[in-house]
């Protein structure tokens, strides 16, 4: 890892954490609000839910029998401790993925834009998605993963959009002030209704709108 702090490059083995979990997102305002972070909302993956529908409909039955042989395929695939398993990009995908990240940035400094966290760490993103779905899709097909294909990286930076505009949303309702989340929530339910005229009744039970009577 190259630091500006430290002359020469840090040999890290194990350099990230994986974790999955959820948070209240009265709490996340305080991780997009908070100066001192250092960039931490940035390199997280958020996934921030839709809001219920005004009607509830029974929810489908999902096949869960196709994803439960990948995950036990991945488990079997893990590395004994000390072993290192290496999955190469190809020369395309590599190519590709170098070409994106170089437009990506210099397309800031053109413009004169200032490169955000976000923007920063959106190379590593596609990079470790891309990884992602190149060990996927072999667990899919019963195979190990032996290469990073220009497929894997083209579906990453389409899946980045994605999970930037999730990090878009998160910000704007979680790191919203209590004002604002209640415009929001309120000008979705006159969207989602087409609503001319509002029914309080209706609108107490479908959504948590503090103070309406």
């Amino acid at each position: 890892i190259d630091r500006k702090t430290n002359a020469k490059p840090l040999p890290i083995k194990c350099f990230g954490a994986a974790t999955l979990g959820g948070i209240q997102p009265s709490r996340l305002s305080l991780l997009y609000n908070d100066e001192s972070a250092d960039g931490l909302e940035a390199r997280e993956w958020v996934v921030y839910p839709d809001p219920p529908p005004i009607r509830r409909e029974a929810p489908e039955q999902a096949d869960t029998s196709l994803w439960r042989g990948v995950i036990d395929q991945l488990i079997a695939w893990r590395a004994e401790e000390g072993e290192e398993q290496l999955i190469p990009f190809e020369h395309d995908a590599l190519k590709r993925f170098e070409q994106w990240r170089y437009d990506l940035l210099n397309g800031k400094r053109q413009a004169r834009q200032e490169i955000c966290p976000w923007t920063a760490k959106a190379p590593a993103h596609v990079a470790r998605c891309s990884l992602i779905f190149a060990v996927g899709e072999a667990a899919i097909n019963g195979q190990r993963p032996t290469h990073v294909t220009l497929a894997h990286v083209e579906q990453a930076i389409s899946y980045l959009s994605l999970l930037n505009s999730h990090r878009r949303r998160a910000r704007l309702e979680a790191g919203a002030s209590s004002i604002e989340a209640i415009a929001i929530d309120l000008a979705r339910y006159i969207i989602e209704t087409n609503a001319t005229k509002l029914d309080t009744f209706e609108l107490r039970h479908s959504r948590c709108i503090a103070g309406v009577r």
